[in-house]
């Protein structure tokens, strides 16, 4: 086993009051994070760990970095060479020739958890079928955790597990911790609940062991025998189906178990595969009266504190005003975002109406909202009458112009993305039911390809969420299924789901799109399906997902967006229903129920389909424990 330390002396820091001592800061990392490991510490470069003025030597808390590998460096020489970059990066800091932060920590040891990689795993999609899916993470902590508390380093009194992706964002955040892990009662995991919004709109469907559990990103107190109990039951577990639990998670079931005789779900097909040989899955391990026991003599209030210092955004698309007040030094999970750029994006606003006067909801609320809309473009049917024309007119707001634009005569509703008469460079698309959320939070990257001078600001490029086009996330729902075989028309590697109201669309892309879909189909989309073999869901009419299929085959799509799977990262609605069907049906004095049948129906998509991610269908949990092993936007086929 190949291992490496370097070892000087450092300047002091913080004085403790005597709880904390040493502390260990340990960044766990697999064989997809290993090529730039040297590249995750960047950001302490501009937030200094600790404050390196204080001379204290004395009373000063001692901190060491654990780097802690998943594999056997033997068999991973490349591995081997990045680490060995680290340590280079550490020396030439300790003789003043490399990033000041090094001065932080006294010793850098780089340890192995030798996972043998055909069990080194963190595979979130297959989280209901494969029992290791998670085992890589699982056993790193586990092998790592012991490893620190072996005493072969010394004695520490605390442990920091510090992934990739946990990044500071102020200046002498280990101090800040170190002082917080030093204050108030003893603990044995000091951390953070999640603090997204990826989880409300099911938060309180969630079990109880997940709404409360403390993120793996946490500081563990090594001397507490409540963790030492933990740990030993996450080693017991590493053949039986509570391996298929992230770990951080499996320690807030064994809690709650405990505490409240709660027993975890564990999901079927991964029980199932602990077969005896004679078909049948023998039961799960009754460990309630153990657990019960364990809270007991171990547990109680404070063992799990709730950090100040650490906020947890796992999987959760930032921008700045989400972050304007936070008051944390550590952030992790978050991956950040721009946000539109009024000088970069003119965005119009179309809106498809079928009962004449219903979008005045809309025009009469907009002027509340923060939103990027430049002008807004009203559909109606070609029938509109003038008091309603006038109507219209009247309602429109103080900061957005409105126009009205009439169907032609024959013309199909589930055109309106075509047939708009957009000028900007951008539009997004909604209907009458629905009215614009409070804030619309488009996420933008730069796009570093456009970039003409060093002189002109960045351009930025539209992200757009998605979900998979699969049996778990699409195939059960006949518009979905329909959506991905007509994408396929266009791109027949089509493998993304994208919501119509989710979708920031390129006017001249569209125009390019709507052209090619018109002379495929038809102007009305009269040869979408033949005669005897009627629509199964529709007919959807040009969709969102069949543009960025379009776009695929001209090979446009990735020039044009990133991505952000919704799945996993989840998405913020820029509209909001405010129409029930019922509701819908009364306003159309009748025409609803019909318009209900191809739309509410498929979730309110104005062209047919509107993807509703239900809790079920979160790809997996995005806790934590993953060594920093995750994949972020545009680094998924969407294709």
């Amino acid at each position: 086993e190949a291992e490496a330390e370097v070892s000087t002396s450092r300047r002091p820091r913080r004085v403790g009051t005597g709880r904390v001592r040493r502390l260990a800061v340990l960044r766990p990392f697999g064989t997809r994070m290993a090529s730039v490991l040297p590249a995750t510490f960047a950001d302490w470069d501009e937030f200094a760990p600790c404050d390196s003025s204080y001379d204290g030597e004395d009373d000063s808390v001692k901190v060491d970095l654990f780097l802690s590998f998943s594999q056997r460096f033997e068999d991973n020489p490349l591995t081997a060479e990045n680490v060995r970059q680290v340590l280079d990066m550490f020396r030439r800091g300790k003789e003043d020739e490399g990033p000041s932060w090094t001065k932080c920590f006294g010793d850098v040891h780089v340890v192995s958890a030798s996972i043998p990689a055909e069990r080194d795993l963190y595979e979130p999609s297959e989280s209901e079928r494969n029992p290791l899916w998670v085992n890589g993470p699982n056993r790193q902590f586990v092998a790592s955790a012991e490893r620190v508390m072996s005493g072969e380093y010394g004695r520490y009194d605390a442990m920091f597990i510090m992934e990739g992706d946990c990044v500071p964002v102020k200046q002498f955040w280990l101090d800040d911790l170190v002082e917080e892990a030093d204050a108030g009662e003893p603990f044995a995991i000091l951390g953070s609940k999640y603090e997204g919004d990826s989880w409300d709109k099911f938060h309180s469907s969630l079990p109880l062991s997940l709404q409360h559990h403390l993120n793996g990103n946490a500081v563990y107190n090594t001397t507490h025998p409540l963790l030492r109990q933990l740990i030993r039951q996450l080693d017991s577990e590493a053949d039986t189906p509570y391996n298929a639990v992230p770990y951080d998670y499996r320690i807030s079931q064994i809690l709650v178990e405990g505490m409240l005789g709660v027993k975890p779900q564990v999901p079927s097909q991964i029980v199932a595969q602990f077969s005896n040989g004679e078909g049948a899955a023998p039961p799960l391990e009754d460990n309630t009266e153990k657990f019960r026991t364990m809270w007991e003599e171990y547990g109680g209030n404070g063992v799990m504190r709730e950090s100040e210092v650490i906020s947890n955004y796992a999987g959760t698309n930032l921008l700045p005003r989400h972050v304007k007040n936070e008051q944390a030094s550590i952030i992790h999970g978050a991956r950040h975002f721009m946000p539109w750029d009024p000088k970069q994006h003119n965005i119009t606003l179309v809106v498809t109406e079928w009962h004449h006067e219903l979008s005045l909801n809309l025009l009469s609320r907009i002027d509340s909202s923060d939103h990027p809309f430049s002008n807004i473009i009203v559909v109606v049917p070609q029938d509109l009458t003038a008091l309603s024309e006038e109507q219209l007119s009247l309602a429109t707001p103080s900061t957005v112009p409105v126009a009205v634009h009439r169907r032609r005569s024959g013309e199909a509703d589930y055109m309106d993305l075509c047939s708009a008469p957009v000028e900007s460079e951008w539009f997004m698309i909604t209907n009458s039911y629905h009215a614009v959320a409070d804030h619309v939070d488009l996420l933008f990257t730069p796009d570093r390809q456009r970039r003409a001078s060093d002189e002109i600001p960045l351009p930025l490029k539209p992200v757009l969420p998605y979900a998979p086009a699969d049996e778990r996330h699409c195939f059960g729902y006949p518009a979905c299924r329909e959506a991905n075989r007509l994408a396929r028309e266009f791109y027949p590697r089509s493998s993304i789901i994208l919501n119509d109201f989710d979708a920031l669309f390129e006017t001249e892309s569209r125009d390019g799109f709507c052209a090619e879909w018109e002379d495929k189909y038809g102007r009305n989309g009269e040869k979408l399906y033949s005669s005897d073999k009627p629509p199964p869901v529709g007919p959807l009419g040009p969709t969102a997902t069949s543009y960025a299929a379009y776009l695929a085959s001209r090979g446009t799509l990735q020039s044009t967006y990133d991505f952000t799977d919704r799945t996993v990262y989840g998405s913020r609605d820029s509209f909001v229903r405010v129409f029930s069907e019922e509701e819908e049906t009364i306003a159309g004095s009748g025409e609803g129920a019909a318009l209900s049948n191809r739309i509410l129906r498929e979730g309110g998509g104005s062209t047919g389909l509107s993807l509703l991610v239900k809790p079920e269908f979160r790809r997996r949990y995005r806790g934590g424990g993953a060594g920093g092993r995750g994949l972020g936007a545009g680094e998924a086929d969407v294709e």
